[in-house]
């Protein structure tokens, strides 16, 4: 059986190229606020783009302090 080559033009990636972080990614999906995430279509690794996030907030002491805990009764 003689060798099948490729087409001219349509080189093939794979796996190799994402060792050496050449990555294929597919479209990006909004996660939300702002942030978008991308996904290779290889090796499934994430890119997570925070650029356009939205500032967020920081918490009060009132967030973190103990609340009493609820009894329950049986």
């Amino acid at each position: 059986m003689s060798h099948v080559r490729p087409k001219a033009g349509k080189r093939r990636r794979d796996k190799p190229n994402c060792r050496k972080g050449i990555h294929l990614f597919g479209p990006a999906q909004e996660v939300g606020g702002g942030i978008t995430r991308r996904v290779c279509e290889l090796c499934s690794a994430v890119s997570i783009d925070l650029t356009g996030a939205h500032p967020m907030g920081t918490p009060s002491l009132d967030d973190f302090t103990r609340r009493p805990a609820t009894t329950r009764s049986s």
